[in-house]
């Protein structure tokens, strides 16, 4: 699936394709990589957690009888009636139907999250333009735009391929091309009810590989912050009382004013407060383990105790709980602590394909990471090993989506896809420049040598150049 945002809050234009299992949004202060990664991971969310139900809904149009459907159904025992076989255009009608679906389920999933994290109104002032989300899969195309009382809708429906219904006597119900679907009728035998449900599971499956262009390869999707040190210490002081009430905070029955936490970071805060260590998780241990060993030369464990993250030292038998350790624990503890005791292992799944009823195993899924600012606090090489263990994590196991205005982590990688250690297909650089009209993706530049600065005091052979030059003179 391809996210596109167009002057959305700071952004002119972003575009960023899921497919890919590494993402690294780069630029300045002040350039839209927090609009970019919060919008990003409030729209798979939704997605992922809408999967589950678009199948309820759409059943709902067929026991209320869509007018749309039922529409169709008359063209077609008109048709029939006046013995004209010329195929008839379907998609209208599906295009109705999904806008109906999408309009009752997703829409109002991402209004709130979207009013949870941001300002009501995300207009772009820089530009006249819409302000806009664009998804974009192989079976279906939608554009939803904030309106002027901030509302967001559905504004166009776009079906890259053609359906149609035709009629043949012999054919079986449902062909498919690269380019078109078609429904065949037997013009002798046409039953209205069957017909509508033949329409329904036509449009059902073009809403369902919507969904799949995400879910065949996701999961799960977690956020973690910028500022983690700072917000695992307010975390731990408060709870999570204020994070589920900020969740709440719009709700008729709260009468006092509740903390306006963005709600990516609500679910950065409720992830770490359910961590059990029972649930330590083996596929992703060694992970975490090469984090501790080169990072920390210590081990992130779980306080049984005081029921919160710990800092331990073998060698010395030092333990601190994180809130006392240093900003470089602190920062990269959430992320040891995910791939230790959250992120569970993505099993197989059997789907059904709609068109074939052939039932069929997928490619295991994996764990989608958004991370703000990963080089916080890292020295230079902390940060060259964190990248190197992110590439690995992501070319089996997980994926990323990381937002940074790390000059070092954007020349690194550059140079790592130049020399063929990362494919561009499986790596995406995404810079951010402003223009008058908003930021853009900027076309990366190659990498730079490395450029050492030499600390060590030279001011005597200084001051010997300088008298040699003085006598000299």
């Amino acid at each position: 699936m391809k996210i596109k945002l167009h002057n959305f809050g700071h952004l002119y234009r972003f575009v960023l394709d899921t497919h890919q299992p590494f993402h690294f949004i780069y630029g300045k202060n002040n350039v839209g990589k927090s609009y970019a990664l919060r919008a990003t991971y409030l729209i798979v969310k939704n997605i992922l957690e809408q999967s589950q139900l678009y199948k309820a809904y759409l059943w709902e149009l067929m026991e209320t009888k869509h007018s749309h459907v039922q529409s169709l159904v008359d063209d077609l025992q008109f048709a029939v009636a006046q013995k004209n076989t010329t195929p008839i255009d379907l998609r209208y009608c599906i295009e109705k139907m999904i806008d109906e679906v999408m309009n009752r389920m997703l829409i109002p999933a991402l209004q709130r999250s979207f009013q949870h994290t941001f300002s009501d109104d995300l207009q772009n002032k820089a530009s006249v333009e819409a302000c806009e989300i664009i998804l974009e899969t192989q079976a279906l195309q939608l554009r939803i735009r904030q309106g002027s009382n901030q509302r967001w809708h559905i504004n166009e429906i776009k079906l890259p391929m053609r359906y149609e219904a035709a009629f043949h006597r012999k054919r079986k119900k449902v062909t498919q091309t690269e380019h078109q679907t078609t429904l065949f009728i037997n013009p002798d035998e046409v039953e209205v009810e069957r017909l509508k449900e033949e329409v329904i599971s036509v449009t059902l499956a073009v809403i369902q590989r919507f969904f799949q262009s995400l879910t065949k390869h996701i999961d799960g999707v977690y956020f973690l912050p910028d500022t983690r040190a700072g917000l695992y210490h307010t975390m731990r002081a408060f709870g999570t009382i204020f994070t589920q009430l900020s969740q709440r905070r719009y709700s008729d029955d709260i009468p006092v004013t509740i903390p306006a936490f963005p709600e990516p970071v609500s679910d950065y805060f409720l992830t770490l407060s359910r961590i059990q260590p029972n649930n330590q998780q083996d596929r992703f241990t060694h992970y975490a383990q090469q984090i501790e060993r080169h990072i920390f030369d210590a081990q992130i464990v779980y306080d049984t105790t005081t029921h919160e993250l710990a800092y331990y030292r073998r060698k010395s038998g030092l333990r601190l709980r994180i809130t006392e350790a240093s900003t470089l624990i602190a920062a990269l503890a959430p992320l040891v602590a995910y791939l230790k005791f959250e992120i569970g292992q993505a099993l197989d799944v059997d789907q059904l394909d709609i068109f074939s009823n052939i039932q069929g195993k997928t490619t295991p899924k994996q764990k989608l990471l958004f991370i703000e600012e990963p080089e916080a606090h890292l020295h230079l090489n902390f940060q060259n090993q964190l990248l190197d263990l992110l590439i690995q994590m992501s070319r089996k196991d997980l994926r990323f989506i990381c937002a940074s205005h790390s000059g070092f982590m954007y020349q690194q990688l550059l140079r790592r896809r130049e020399e063929n250690k990362v494919m561009r297909d499986h790596l995406s650089i995404l810079p951010l420049k402003t223009t008058s009209l908003g930021s853009i993706i900027d076309i990366p530049t190659p990498a730079i040598e490395d450029i050492f600065i030499d600390f060590e005091d030279h001011s005597n052979e200084l001051k010997d150049k300088m008298r040699t030059l003085g006598g000299e003179s």
